[in-house]
């Protein structure tokens, strides 16, 4: 079977996924790292009046001169409407403050020499200066969050800005999780000979609660036929999506791929990349599955490279491929005939942005996850010389 390109197999997956879940609609302080299920559209102006940006002095432009002295007829704090601007004097006025009827500047206040009720403007600003006008942010009217949108802290802050209380969202997906290997165990355990502690799980299991998803974990299935079948089955009837790590290589003792054809079908096997190549996407009872490989790190890139855009997808979010980027090789390198993901670090230098290497990119060094902040990004047979152009990913 020939290895599909990285770029069809996104685009496949890409093809297949759709919003799975139903709406709700949630409190603002519920709603953070959910998808927006509506478009939200401000019905007040931000800000809802013209204010000082600077504490200072509100006057109007067309009386001051500078040297000038001005008596202050007013003190406005936040919070408080001042009295109307009377002719050739000024306002003593704060950050935030509503810019009183007749005046249109503010003179901050390191501008003036003042003393109790005087004031003399040492220089003077353009008309208008320091001055936030009534929705210079948002307009009423305006689009504020789209349908699909991510809800960031800054989003779910735009809406408190316009006075919103709660926002309908995407009921967020459950994902079934799962490993395979029987010579898998779970920390706290002894280990004995030929056994290894379970890392897939944590990283797995951390990844997607990151995504504000719910996570059903179903352990560890044994590198047994009849047992891979029955913890399928059961993950297509608890889950939306469901999630293996390991067991879809070409080993003898690799089952999922089998019991998946068995029970529904694949879509995808093994993909032109390294690491990651025995990633799968199938199909069971119309419940789709992602095959992850074992190995830590071939897990981790695959989530980041097929299984993170396709949940965003499934979770009904508009923007879900990663930013590619580009820095600055600070090494050399010669790809082989896939496409590589070298974890890598980004570094700030002689005024540009340049990648850094890991030094092991085996696909079993998991600390090297630790350390990356980044995914290299090198096509089959590129090669790439230190100081070329090089693109890559955030990781997130």
């Amino acid at each position: 079977m020939d290895l599909s390109p990285v770029d069809d197999a996104v685009k496949e997956l890409l093809e297949i996924a759709s919003p799975v879940t139903g709406d709700e609609r949630t409190l603002l302080d519920q709603s953070y790292g959910r998808a927006s299920a509506e478009d939200v559209f401000a019905q007040i102006d931000v800000p809802f009046f013209d204010n000082s940006a600077m504490d200072g002095f509100a006057g109007c432009h067309g009386d001051l001169l500078e040297g000038m002295t001005y008596s202050v007829y007013d003190r406005i704090p936040a919070g408080r409407l001042g009295q109307t601007l009377t002719k050739n004097s000024l306002a003593r006025i704060f950050t935030g403050a509503p810019i009183p009827e007749g005046a249109d500047t503010v003179i901050v206040q390191e501008d003036v020499d003042f003393s109790l009720d005087t004031a003399t403007i040492k220089k003077l600003p353009k008309k208008y200066s320091n001055v936030r006008r009534r929705g210079h942010d948002i307009t009423s009217g305006s689009k504020v969050v789209s349908k699909g949108e991510f809800l960031s802290s800054a989003a779910v802050a735009l809406l408190a800005s316009v006075g919103e209380t709660s926002v309908k969202v995407k009921i967020p997906l459950t994902v079934a999780i799962f490993s395979t290997g029987d010579e898998l165990v779970l920390p706290g355990k002894a280990l004995k000979s030929a056994q290894s502690y379970n890392s897939n799980r944590f990283l797995i299991y951390g990844l997607l609660r990151d995504m504000g998803l719910n996570v059903i974990d179903l352990g560890i299935v044994p590198d047994d036929y009849s047992k891979t079948l029955a913890m399928l089955s059961k993950a297509g009837e608890v889950a939306d999506v469901i999630i293996s790590s390991g067991g879809v290589s070409v080993g003898e003792e690799d089952h999922v791929k089998a019991a998946v054809r068995a029970l529904g079908s694949v879509n995808i096997w093994k993909v032109a990349m390294k690491p990651g190549k025995p990633f799968l996407l199938g199909e069971i009872n119309g419940k789709p599955l992602l095959g992850l490989p074992g190995n830590p790190v071939s897990t981790f890139v695959s989530f980041f490279v097929f299984a993170k855009p396709f949940l965003k997808a499934t979770q009904g979010l508009s923007e879900v491929a990663p930013n590619e980027l580009y820095g600055l090789s600070s090494f050399d390198f010669q790809a082989g005939s896939r496409r590589e993901y070298l974890r890598a670090r980004l570094r700030s230098k002689q005024g540009g942005t340049w990648i850094e290497k890991y030094a092991h990119q085996g696909s079993s060094v998991l600390s090297s996850l630790r350390w990356a902040n980044c995914l290299a990004i090198v096509d089959g047979a590129q090669q790439i010389k230190i100081g070329d152009p090089i693109k890559f990913i955030e990781l997130d």
